[in-house]
């Protein structure tokens, strides 16, 4: 079984308690000690034997941290962990169970300037939701193919939120063994500056090696390196270009071809010809649906 197929089947069955291990927390967050500075950071998903809470606690005083609250789910009740110091700590009791999404974790968001952690893969999403809801800057793990997800994808075009410095390949689980996945990573809201060097494009432009669309007014590269380095007009390529591959000088990214996104306006003002056949918005080609396209346009020189 592939790591990817691990994630799916974790997903599928909601058994999405994985817990990232000490050593990718401090490469990644290491990154953004100046951000921290002075900062009440959340871990919303975390008791005191969390990686998360075991590097911002380490580190509190070398952080400059204002705050630092942990609170997890745990049935029938639930606690709140708070420390202003690095040193003294209060254990509260919560009513609830610690449900990320009770009222009582949510104030502590309100409370919060940054919330760090690793929500469960299947609340992803509604994560996202939440804290951009609340205008809250936020360092989260997560699956890197929800870049195409209809609430993460917008932000993602307009620049608001990223993937992180780093990939991450191995979790602890429940039983204390290490489950490896695939495609797992950071994203974060947090105006880091990644140094992604341009794309070194060495293939030209041909009518037969890149068709057009059935469906969007775009030609298709079918893989990131493919890109053709005399063409100036939409172009589809795969999500992976999203993720790690996207240098903002050089291209634009202007909408994303999936299943139901044109429904969703997720296309955009990528030209578009309407298809029975492509359930609501993937690209189609010679009458075959396609693995998610992100369009993308290349900027011309000043």
């Amino acid at each position: 079984m592939s790591t990817n197929d691990n994630l799916h089947k974790a997903l599928k069955n909601k058994n999405d308690e994985f817990y990232t291990l000490l050593t990718d927390v401090e490469i990644e967050c290491n990154n953004y000690k100046n951000f921290f500075k002075e900062k009440i950071i959340y871990l919303n998903a975390d008791d005191e034997n969390s990686a998360f809470w075991t590097y911002f606690l380490t580190n509190f005083q070398h952080l400059q941290l204002k705050q630092l609250i942990a609170s997890h789910l745990e049935e029938p009740n639930s606690y709140l962990l708070s420390t202003k110091n690095g040193i003294d700590i209060k254990k509260i009791e919560l009513y609830g169970n610690g449900d990320s999404f009770s009222l009582e974790c949510l104030m502590c968001i309100k409370l919060a300037d940054i919330i760090v952690t690793n929500p469960p893969f299947s609340l992803f999403k509604q994560w996202i939701q939440i804290l951009e809801k609340n205008q809250k800057q936020y360092l989260l793990v997560g699956n890197e193919n929800s870049c195409s997800a209809t609430e993460i994808f917008p932000l993602m075009k307009d620049k608001k939120l990223t993937t992180g410095f780093n990939k991450i390949t191995s979790f602890r689980t429940l039983t204390g063994g290490i489950q490896e996945f695939g495609n797992i990573g950071w994203f974060t809201n947090l105006p880091i500056h990644k140094n992604i060097p341009e794309l070194n494009l060495t293939h030209t432009y041909n009518e037969q090696l890149y068709p057009k669309y059935d469906n969007y007014d775009a030609i298709n590269v079918s893989r990131v390196a493919n890109i053709p380095n005399d063409y100036f007009g939409i172009m589809g390529v795969p999500i992976g270009f999203i993720i790690n591959k996207w240098n903002y000088n050089q291209f634009d990214v202007l909408g994303m071809a999936a299943g139901n996104t044109k429904n969703n306006g997720l296309a955009y003002s990528v030209p578009y010809i309407p298809n029975n056949q492509d359930r609501g918005g993937a690209a189609l080609l010679n009458g075959k649906l396609q693995y998610t396209r992100i369009f993308i346009r290349r900027k011309e020189k000043e």
